[in-house]
Parts: structure tokens; sequence; C-alpha cells
């Protein structure tokens, strides 16, 4: 089943909503239609906010792929782990920026149709669906959105990530981010004890996301410095078996029960893949009539010049096993994630002078 579904793409980029968000909205439907309506009009904001990060970020020839909307925000997919500080202060600052443009701008809106912003919290109070609500509720989301976001030092917040580009004028990039992270922490535990003691759900909620995103950017970036430079002909492997597409699975089992890393290519037209996980994906009545084309996943074709962080990339996102490489026309051999997981642990272990396989100093 699939977690977020895309509503529509704006410049290339997809909008997709959590099915989390979906629930949210649906349920705030049934049981305060206007509270829900409203919420639209915020995420609106929300949207645009992201919007304005992901544009800057395309100038500055980062991919953007998607953008996500949560219950609690809105999230860019993008790929930020090379990007230079300055580059990041200033996508950071996008979104922020964009809501307090709105405000100045709704400012405008509220003197050109008379409405007092002292008015405000009268009107949002009786919530009364009409026009000065939508203006007034518009111009205390944005406020909100642009303060929150830019003040607070925590991951994944904005504040956050120009407090990790600051500190990565003087710090390389990773150590910049650990302590980033360990300030993160910091703040998601007062503001769980803070919601603990007040019973705030939703502040509980947010102290969670900060917590989840600070740890989930240290590790992102950890593991993308740990691949960097990790060459193909370090991970290939050419442990693996070729079967047709018609062949029944159950007549490898005795191959799956010996082979913990047991892989599989199945010479379909292009070549597929598989592996014993895939077998056990399988409803259990099925299994054994199941035949490779069955189980098979498709494999773009990785060359033995590819990056292997790209096809790490390709194998979370897609959820398949084991990608194939090619030398030419040829199959040079399989890239499975425990070999991927083993190379990097021991570059880890041994830092730089881990190198295809050779330790200096031995």
């Amino acid at each position: 089943m699939a977690l977020s579904y895309k509503i529509l793409s704006i410049a290339g980029i997809d909008i997709e909503l959590h099915v989390t968000f979906l629930a949210f909205i649906v349920g705030l439907l049934v049981f305060n239609p206007k509270m829900a309506l409203l919420l639209l009009i915020v995420f609106f904001f929300v949207t645009a906010h992201e919007l304005f990060h992901s544009f800057v970020a395309i100038s500055k020839g980062i991919k953007v792929s998607k953008i996500t909307l949560l219950p609690i925000g809105g999230m860019a997919v993008m790929n930020t782990a090379d990007i230079k500080p300055i580059a990041e202060i200033q996508m950071s600052l996008a979104g922020p920026l964009f809501n307090f443009l709105m405000c100045y701008i709704l400012l405008g809106v509220m003197s050109v149709v008379g409405l007092p912003l002292a008015n405000a919290f009268d009107v949002i109070e009786k919530m009364e669906f009409s026009l000065p609500l939508i203006i007034y509720y518009s111009f205390y989301a944005n406020l909100l959105l642009g303060t929150f976001n830019l003040l607070l030092p925590a991951f994944p917040l904005d504040g956050g990530r120009i407090f990790r580009a600051l500190l990565a004028l003087r710090l390389d990039y990773l150590k910049a981010t650990r302590v980033a992270r360990n300030v993160s922490l910091v703040i998601a535990a007062f503001m769980f004890m803070l919601a603990f003691l007040t019973s705030d759900l939703w502040l509980m909620i947010i102290a969670f996301f900060i917590g989840f995103g600070a740890v989930g950017e240290y590790q992102g970036l950890a593991m993308h410095e740990s691949l960097r430079g990790m060459r193909v002909a370090d991970v290939v492997s050419r442990d693996y078996i070729v079967v047709k597409p018609g062949d029944r699975v159950t007549s490898l089992l005795s191959d799956m029960m010996r082979f913990r890393d047991f892989s599989v290519v199945v010479s379909t037209k292009p070549l597929s893949v598989a592996d014993a996980r895939s077998v056990a994906e399988l409803p259990e009545r099925s299994r054994l009539g199941a035949t490779f084309s069955d189980i098979a996943k498709k494999s773009p074709k990785f060359t033995v010049h590819s990056s292997v962080e790209k096809i790490v990339e390709f194998m979370n996102s897609s959820n398949v096993p084991l990608a194939l490489v090619y030398d030419g026309s040829k199959v040079a051999g399989v890239v499975k994630r425990v070999d991927v997981e083993r190379v990097r642990q021991l570059r880890q272990a041994f830092g730089n002078g881990f190198k295809s396989g050779k330790i200096k100093g031995y």
C-alpha cells in the first residue's frame, strides 16, 4: 500500500498527500468541517512555503523529487548532502520569507477592505466562516509558519538547517550536522517534557517530529559520507543464479536454504532480479505454484562506472533487493545491500586506509 498519493505536479515537483494527512482531514470534515476548510487554506501556504524552498534548491542545481504533506506540515524531498553552506542558508530562508511576504500582502488587503488587525482574535474565536475569518486566519498562519520555522534552531525546521549551515562555515559538514542534531534533540526533549506537563498532544507530536527528523538527517548524511567514493568494483558480486521466467520457485528451495544472501537473475527482457525475500513476500498459499516471473523485479542498467550511492538509493526507493551491473552489453554482476553494508562498515572502521580491498600498513 502506498503511503502517499500524488495530487498534482508543479514545475516538475510532485505534490503528494500522506495517508495520515488524508485521514486527518477526513476526520476533521466529519467532526469539524469549518476547521477542516481552514486547515486546507493553511496547507495551501505550507505547500507554497515548501515550493519556495524547492525553487531556490533547483536554482542551486539540487534535484527536488517531491513535496509530501503531513498533518504537522510539509516536507520537500531533495538531496542536500553536497550543498554549500551559503546555498543552504539561502534555500532555508526562502520558505519563511515567503510567509512574511504574505503577511505584508494580507496586511495590505486588510487595510483596503477595512479589517482592523485588532479585531482578528474576536473573528477567529467566533469561527463564523466568512471572508474576514479567511483573511485573519491566513495572516496568523503565515506569521506562525515563518516565525516557528525560522527561529527554532532544530532539524528538520528551517532554523535548524540555517544553524547547521552556519556551523559548516567553520566545521566539516558531518560534524556541523552532529552538533545541530544534538541541539535539536535537546530542544525536542524540552518540548516533550513541556507537552507532558501541559497535556498538549500537538506539542508532543512536534517534539517527536523534531527528534526523529534530527536523527534521520544525521544518519542520512553519515550514510552518504560512508558511500562517497565507493566503487562498484568494491561491492559487485558474481554469486548469482540465472533462471527462466517460467521456472518454479520451489526448484531452487534447497539453494535458498543454504545461501543466506541467495540471488537470482531472471532471463526476462530486460533482465530482472529476485532473492529469498522476494519469495517470502509472496502470499503463503501461492508460493508452491509460483514462478520466478511472479517475484522478479526490474532493475535499471547500472554500469561498472555507476555511483554506488545511486544504486543504493534505487534499491531503497524501489524496494528492490539487488541491482544488475553491466559492463558494456554483458552482465558484470549484481550489487546487494549486504555487500554494500559490509564494505561500508570496513570503510568506517579503517577510514581512508580502506581502498579497493587494500588497507594501508598491512
